[in-house]
């Protein structure tokens, strides 16, 4: 669409328009051909793209070319006056953040499918067993040994205090023996506090007569 809308600008140039439109550079050696080049211009080259064969790098770079474009459309709307100029110039600008939104959705759906946080530590397109669907058989080993280490440390902590009972026996007597006089003294307060409540209850105490003291605002 850019070389289409160059051809129709200068198609029909006059040499004096040619000379004075600062395209005498151009002219020279391409006419008025199309020859796709930057502002500058660098000829296109497939130098110009990218690819690394990582689909979460290649995505990014795919990110990077779109906001690159519209930022090179955003420029020419800048000095560009002519209508048939700028509604397709609007037109592509609004595809390119288009495609920014519908590449940065793809890599949304790439790293959410992983079946690691750390996405950056491995290539998807390369590498196996880096989709959720499609998990290494370790995984289940790996929980396996989880379960059974959980189990070997409680039966080693339930060992570990058997085996202290039974190393010193005479300090487990006295910690039951410790236990036993705390249980008796609890129960001591318990029955005492009763009798307490009980004599209460026999001897109830004279109502008072005070008058209840009353406050007003005047």
């Amino acid at each position: 669409m850019v070389a289409t809308i160059v051809y129709q600008l200068t198609r029909n140039l006059s040499m004096k328009e040619v000379e004075s439109s600062g395209f005498g550079a151009y002219f020279v050696n391409h006419t008025t051909g199309i020859y796709p080049a930057d502002a500058t211009g660098v000829p296109f080259s497939a130098a110009a793209l990218q690819v690394k064969g990582d689909p979460v790098t290649d995505v990014h770079e795919d990110l990077a070319a779109e906001q690159k474009a519209r930022t090179t459309y955003d420029n020419i709307l800048r000095f560009a006056d002519d209508p048939d100029v700028r509604e397709p110039i609007k037109f592509l600008r609004e595809r390119e953040i288009v495609h920014y939104q519908r590449f940065g959705e793809g890599l949304r759906i790439i790293t959410d499918n992983l079946d690691d946080k750390n996405f950056y530590a491995f290539n998807p397109a390369f590498d196996s067993g880096t989709f959720k669907n499609n998990r290494p058989a370790a995984s289940s080993n790996q929980n396996n040994f989880d379960n059974n280490s959980s189990a070997t440390s409680a039966n080693d902590s339930t060992n570990n205090n058997n085996s202290n009972n039974n190393k010193n026996p005479s300090a487990s007597a006295a910690q039951n023996d410790k236990s036993q006089n705390k249980q008796n003294a609890v129960s001591a307060q318990q029955t005492e506090k009763k009798s307490m409540q009980s004599q209460s209850e026999n001897h109830p105490k004279k109502s008072s007569t005070q008058p209840l003291i009353t406050w007003s605002m005047k």
